[in-house]
């Protein structure tokens, strides 16, 4: 196996404060029109006319209102609360985020993004907001020719590892095994799975572009992934940006170790069976856990992507639209652009009734889809 990318996929971060009363009634009042149309609602918040897409119901820990800001973004939690001492925002930062950013990018962006909301607290830091790290993930993927197939009895824990943190779940198809995740959060989780399944399922074929490599590599990348939750983070008083930037590689590391897959020696002694290359390659990897100073992918790449994805989904329902109508109306499949001729006379006569609603419908489209220019 060869690693072809490291970097992180996830950041979860809480704030104590709140956001101001005339943002708290933009999100009210968006999150009724979500609820009345059972879809997210796109909004413009504040005087900074901040672009994010409102979703119907907010999330678990007292947060009524949820916000995306995009793909390549985040997604904001907020409480509904007048209390500048309450943990009132919590942001998820989305994996390509940190594709067309840097670590250090990334969080800018996030006080950028409170700026713009007016967002403030008590402290005497950024904004008086005080921040605390919740959650972090970071992956390791690596480049196979070879068949591979991951065996759960090859993880091996430290002797000194409590039993309820080697909790083990996988995921099968048939008789292949998928992924493997060793340890539960909100403490600490190791995982093992096939990328290359994942990103077919989601079409996320901008990976391939992080990667260098071709649409359809003749091969398989299987990531490795450590998941560090608060409880984790709070052993290792990590909480803070800067506590974390200086320990996260060793965090990552002791993680490696203390869960680890091996290769089946004859020893019977599983604890003495030594690590697989592609592991032991891993827990080198993390000294350089911040990487190089620039991001993996540009992002006007990564938004491409996106779109293509989003033209080649709509491509797929309209063809099979198109060809069920075509046999329901009792015609062959060659006569398919018969149907397509009348569905484009069929919209011009909505134009030509309605044209209010169908600007309003072209509009709402081009405001959702503003997440991706």
């Amino acid at each position: 196996m060869k690693l072809i990318y490291q970097g992180f996929d996830g950041l979860d971060v809480t704030f104590q404060g709140i956001l101001p009363k005339e943002i708290l009634a933009q999100l009210a009042e968006a999150r009724d029109q979500a609820q009345e149309a059972k879809k997210p609602v796109m909004c413009s918040l504040g005087p900074h006319g901040l672009l994010v897409e409102v979703a119907e119901m907010g999330g678990v820990g007292g947060f009524r209102y949820r916000f995306s800001t995009g793909e390549d973004g985040e997604v904001w939690f907020v409480s509904h609360s007048d209390n500048a001492k309450g943990w009132g925002i919590r942001v998820s930062v989305r994996s390509a985020s940190f594709l067309v950013r840097t670590f250090d990018e990334v969080w800018e962006r996030l006080y950028d993004t409170l700026g713009k909301l007016g967002a403030w607290g008590v402290s005497d830091q950024r904004l008086g907001l005080v921040a605390k790290i919740a959650r972090a993930d970071y992956c390791f993927d690596f480049f196979t020719e070879e068949a591979f197939l991951p065996r759960a009895e090859l993880f091996v824990a430290h002797q000194r590892t409590k039993k309820g943190e080697m909790g083990m779940n996988s995921v099968t198809r048939g008789e292949v095994v998928e992924s493997i995740r060793v340890g539960s959060m909100p403490g600490r989780q190791v995982a093992l799975y096939n990328k290359s399944l994942e990103i077919l399922a989601a079409k996320k074929l901008y990976w391939n572009d992080v990667w260098g490599m071709d649409k359809r590599p003749k091969g398989q990348v299987w990531r490795v992934e450590v998941r560090l939750g608060k409880e984790e983070l709070d052993k290792w008083d990590a909480r803070s940006a800067a506590d974390f930037k200086e320990k996260a590689g060793t965090m990552f590391a002791h993680a490696l170790q203390n869960i680890r897959y091996v290769r089946r020696i004859s020893d019977a002694n599983r604890s003495r069976w030594p690590l697989e290359v592609f592991w032991e390659e891993a827990l080198s990897a993390t000294a350089g856990a911040f990487g190089p100073a620039h991001a993996a992918l540009k992002r006007e790449k990564l938004l491409e992507g996106l779109r293509l994805a989003k033209m080649n989904e709509y491509l797929t329902h309209i063809s099979g639209m198109v060809t069920a109508l075509t046999a329901l109306k009792q015609r062959r499949l060659e006569e398919a652009e018969l149907t397509l001729s009348e569905i484009s006379e069929h919209l011009a006569a909505l134009k030509r009734e309605d044209a209010a609603r169908m600007d309003a419908k072209f509009s709402e489209a081009e405001r959702r889809f503003g997440l991706l220019r």
